[in-house]
């Protein structure tokens, strides 16, 4: 494959991933085409219906629902759990979603939540689907998955988050749509006065999801008091955002953490940090572009505009290293849904206490990094995330003859963008006395060409542990025996607490995270116990953007 082909592929490979999109679609035998390239909501893949699936009905606390049938597992597709946030609910708190006469339909997908794309959306589509192998008089362990793509994209109904292998483990699954880009995220001072929060409209959309969960998931064969949350990527953030959000307390009992953190916004998000100052100001530049003012009129003139004209101007970008966003639409540390200082609330053990399964991928960064990566390019991204410390990390990560810059891009702004905040969570909720298990997911896809220098990347884990597995891994012995752990390590954690098998995984045990002696447990081809893999690097990560102990 020429270079500048493989540079496009690599390009459109990372949208692919970060959207959860399935891997067979990118790599087409050595083409020098990306077929991604050519079809932009090939990303969007919505998950199709089983072959032969039958009606059935179930009765809820909310009405009546239709369903389907597949194997043992019953589906609910688009279950309306809070109101369409339209007109006067557009950056608003949530409100809960009202019962309905008659029979609601759930045998199939409702739209993505608005974002930039030509697939279908509908701003008013807060929604969930849910999985149930439960039979009558049942209650099983609940897993609510909470989806990434950089809080601008995505869907709870995408392929690769099919959830029936994990129903047949023995688990309600749940996956749930929530508000993104401006609609999710808008900072307008304007709802700060009316409301008390402001820019956290998307994370208190999952707070709903969860409290219908609370109220609904038992008519599902579900039990309420053993929920666990889960999320990768954005949808990982958001996970340990509810971690921190006392409005969250008491909906979950453990929780997954898959690549991200929200102690890892200021790198991801640096024009605003999560700061809410300048959340603001920058939520009020784009009001400003769009006409409007951030004022109670200017509001009101802002919900009144299309939504696919607002989503146009919140376009998901790749290269974060490179190419930031013009906007920051990400989550705000506002002292009412999430804490004004964070790390502060976690070194403090002011968390809601959970069992914590965390972890990342080994090449986290090297999605986000344009190849090929030049010094300016690492220096550039430094400043951008640790202004005056950025030369510390240049004398101890400097580019020399065995480390280019594309290597200390993906080195240093995968940990400071996914890795080194769930390290911090880790400590935290161990001290507090909280069993924690901590991952890195190490398998080489067979999807992935050695010459793209993605490594293990950002994302990469996820259609092992839902046994979504696509083109060359589908076919491939070793990444089924992988998919295979994975899924059984997750959904013996939702089940037990605890990742272990009777026998561990690969004849291992799955050690307990001691944050006096950090390891990780690798997961591979032989999974082992090893020192935590960058420790040094991301404790010095987590000093640079929050300060010494």
């Amino acid at each position: 494959m020429k270079w500048n082909h493989l540079k496009k592929a690599s390009a459109a490979f990372a949208v692919a991933l970060a959207l959860g999109a399935p891997l067979a679609p990118i790599w087409q035998d050595g083409a020098t085409v990306c077929e991604a390239a050519k079809d932009p909501d090939d990303l969007h893949k919505i998950a199709k219906p089983w072959p032969g699936e039958t009606d059935v009905l179930l009765e809820t606390p909310m009405g009546t629902l239709r369903g389907r049938r597949h194997e043992n597992v019953r589906i609910f597709r688009g279950v309306p759990y809070a109101k369409p946030p339209v007109g006067e609910l557009r950056f608003a708190p949530t409100e809960a979603a009202e019962p309905w006469e008659g029979v609601l339909d759930a045998t199939q997908y409702r739209p993505m939540m608005t974002q930039y794309t030509t697939a279908k959306c509908d701003e008013g589509s807060l929604v969930l689907n849910i999985w149930t192998p439960a039979k009558e008089g049942e209650k099983l362990p609940v897993y609510v998955f909470i989806h990434g793509g950089a809080f601008a994209t995505g869907s709870g109904s995408m392929a690769t988050y099919e959830s029936t292998n994990l129903a047949k483990e023995g688990i309600v699954a749940v996956t749930i749509n929530y508000r993104l880009n401006a609609f999710g995220f808008l900072a307008d001072e304007t709802g700060m006065k009316e409301y008390g929060t402001t820019g956290n409209w998307g994370l208190l959309d999952q707070i709903e999801a969860l409290k219908w969960v609370q109220k609904n998931i038992a008519a599902f064969g579900g039990d309420p008091e053993r929920v666990t949350i889960g999320g990768e990527s954005a949808g990982s953030f958001s996970v340990s955002a509810l971690i921190a959000s006392p409005l969250a307390k008491g909906l979950f009992r453990q929780a997954i953490m898959e690549s991200g953190c929200i102690l890892n916004i200021p790198t991801v998000a640096p024009i605003t940090r999560g700061d809410l100052a300048l959340s603001i100001g920058d939520s009020r530049r784009y009001i400003e572009m769009m006409g409007g003012a951030d004022t109670p009129e200017g509001i009101r003139y802002m919900r009144g505009i299309h939504a696919e004209d607002l989503a146009a101007n919140t376009r998901f970008r790749v290269h974060a290293t490179t190419d930031p966003q013009p906007f920051c639409f990400w989550p705000v540390f506002d002292g009412a849904v999430l804490p004004e200082k964070p790390m502060e609330a976690v070194k403090s053990g002011e968390l809601n206490p959970v069992r914590l399964l965390a972890g990342f991928n080994t090449d986290e960064g090297s999605l986000f990094t344009e190849q090929p990566a030049t010094e300016a390019d690492y220096h550039a991204a430094m400043y951008n995330v640790f202004g005056k410390n950025a030369p510390t990390f240049f004398a101890r990560y400097p580019i020399d003859k065995t480390h280019d810059a594309f290597d200390r891009l993906n080195e240093i702004f995968g940990a400071a963008s996914t890795k080194s905040g769930a390290v911090a969570y880790a400590d935290a909720l161990a001290k507090m006395g909280e069993d924690v298990y901590f991952y890195r997911f190490d398998f080489h896809d067979p999807g992935i060409p050695k010459e793209s220098r993605l490594g293990v990347p950002h994302a990469l884990e996820l259609s092992y542990i839902f046994g979504t597995l696509s083109g060359a891994a589908a076919a491939d012995e070793g990444a089924q025996k992988m998919s295979g752990k994975m899924l059984k390590a997750w959904a013996n954690f939702i089940k037990t607490g605890d990742p272990n098998g009777a026998e561990g995984i690969d004849g291992q045990h799955w050690e307990k995270y001691d944050s006096e002696n950090r390891q990780d447990f690798r997961l591979g081809d032989q999974s082992a116990m090893e020192p935590l893999h960058g420790e040094k690097l991301m404790l010095k990560i987590n000093e640079a953007l929050w300060g010494k102990e």
